[in-house]
């Protein structure tokens, strides 16, 4: 994996917490929002996919 910027990992951060907000909105269980999470932004491992999704 390549350097990522600064500003791409803020914009990760912004689109990983839509994705966690619009799961628990609609009673995803945690798995499935790191799921999303994973496919909306495939730069994220899944140990960072987790910890967003915790919040």
């Amino acid at each position: 994996m390549g350097q990522i910027t600064r500003s791409r990992r803020a914009q990760i951060q912004r689109e990983a917490t839509a994705v966690r907000m619009r799961g628990q909105r609609e009673g995803f269980p945690l798995a499935r929002i790191v799921t999303a999470m994973c496919t909306t932004c495939p730069e994220l491992s899944p140990l960072e996919a987790w910890r967003l999704a915790l919040g």
